[in-house]
């Protein structure tokens, strides 16, 4: 499953509308205007694999000034999750589901593939065709992707059929949590 903008409140809603036998496989964000401290878990329990969150910092007149003036899709006047990843909230937010989020911060290497930070770059052909690509058909990151680029646990038991990898290694913890 894809979403782009506001289009990925539409999926996290859609998600948490399924009946609770239905599920995605993996769930692909591309520049989220939804708000950073959105609760995911209910969303996140209809996905088996990961949920990739590309975002970008250069994505400040839609997702910096756009929606602090007039709202993310979820209605809040906030800096939205496609600058900078979402923000587990402090409520009753599930950690085993965010577990499946797999952060994917801009890599100024994307500009090779017309990705320059702005708020339609991981739209273009060459943008999923070199880097959306392998991590859909092999759950790879490419090497183009910086090594200290924050993830989840490679598998989360009991519901991922194949860990992630980036550049080949299947990363244990975050290098946040090293």
């Amino acid at each position: 499953m894809f979403a782009h903008s506001g289009g990925a409140g539409i999926a996290v809603w859609a998600l948490e509308d399924l009946p609770d036998d239905v599920f995605v496989q993996s769930l692909y964000l591309l520049s989220p205007a939804i708000s950073p401290k959105y609760d995911l878990s209910k969303a996140l329990k209809h996905v088996n694999g990961h949920v990739y969150v590309f975002s970008s910092p250069g994505d400040i007149f839609v997702l910096g000034i756009g929606t602090s003036t007039f709202g993310t899709i979820d209605g809040v006047k906030t800096n939205a999750a496609g600058l900078k990843g979402f923000v587990q909230p402090d409520s009753a937010a599930d950690p085993l589901q965010y577990a499946k989020l797999v952060a994917l911060p801009y890599n100024p290497e994307w500009v090779k593939y017309n990705d320059f930070g702005d708020h339609i770059g991981p739209m273009s052909r060459a943008f999923s065709r070199s880097i959306i690509g392998p991590i859909l058909l092999h759950g790879t990151i490419p090497s183009t992707m910086p090594a200290t680029v924050p993830v989840a646990p490679g598998v989360v038991p009991g519901v991922l059929a194949a860990p992630l990898s980036i550049n080949g290694q299947t990363p244990t913890t975050s290098p946040a949590e090293k």
